[in-house]
């Protein structure tokens, strides 16, 4: 599928350990932004595109909760979270707000022992699985003491990243909470599987334009390969008349000398 859609996943740069959360962590600082830079920035932004991750094969999802200010007719879930979004109805680039940090939330269940009670030997280690995994975007203008690994982060008091004649870098973070669910491996994707009105809707424009090609392919090529062999019948046909009136064995009165 991926390579029917185009996509090619690639690893990142985010670092995920088992049960181990992560407050804030420095991701990578982009270099002097210039003003071509943030041009393009504006335009993906203007453009809505969306940073997509994979964990233990389950895509990245934003979860809405009823009511969202940002989002309000958007569906529970949304692939991907967003790169930025416009605060205003104008083009100017102090009006793009960027979401330089992200709050990954992963969901786990544990493995049930298949050891019985009462049997000697020492305890097997408790397993595992990813069972959801969630991303909520946040716009951060960071301090050299705001992103700590060993401190809370309080968003609020840093003020937002816009691409205002102020901002000359971007730094991007992100933290993991680890929360344990009673959710099954079976229906781990449940959650996906109802996802998006709008994602469901593109895949149907996509069903309707590969049908509506196939039809018209093999519309054309059923009409040439009828006209095809029309044509060699009709040919064989003639050729047919053209030696049954050669060998046409002469009788009458032409015979008699």
């Amino acid at each position: 599928s991926q390579i029917l859609l185009g996509e090619k996943v690639q690893p990142s740069l985010y670092r995920a350990s088992m049960l181990r959360n992560v407050t804030c962590e420095c991701l990578c600082r982009s270099l002097a932004l210039r003003d071509k830079e943030k041009a393009v920035l504006s335009r993906r932004i203007e453009q809505q595109y969306r940073m997509n991750l994979v964990l233990d094969g389950l895509p990245l999802v934003e979860r809405f909760t009823e009511g969202s200010l940002r989002k309000p007719n958007n569906p529970s879930v949304l692939k991907g979270c967003p790169l930025g979004f416009s605060a205003a109805k104008d083009q100017s680039d102090s009006s793009r707000i960027i979401y330089n940090h992200v709050d990954l939330t992963i969901e786990y269940s544990v493995v049930p022992s298949t050891t019985k009670k009462g049997t000697f030997g020492p305890e097997p280690e408790p397993r595992y699985r990813v069972v959801g995994f969630y991303g909520s975007p946040q716009s951060i203008r960071h301090t050299q003491s705001s992103c700590s690994p060993d401190r809370q982060l309080f968003p609020g008091n840093c003020g937002v990243l816009t691409l205002g004649p102020e901002t000359t870098t971007i730094l991007w973070t992100y933290s993991i909470r680890w929360i344990k669910r009673d959710i099954p491996w079976s229906t781990r994707w449940d959650m996906y599987l109802q996802g998006s009105s709008r994602d469901a809707r593109i895949q149907w424009v996509s069903l309707a334009n590969s049908i509506a090609v196939l039809t018209l392919l093999t519309f054309m090529v059923a009409l040439i390969i009828i006209r095809t062999v029309r044509r060699d019948l009709l040919r064989y046909q003639s050729m047919g008349d053209a030696l049954a009136y050669n060998f046409k064995e002469e009788t009458g009165w032409k015979l008699i000398n």
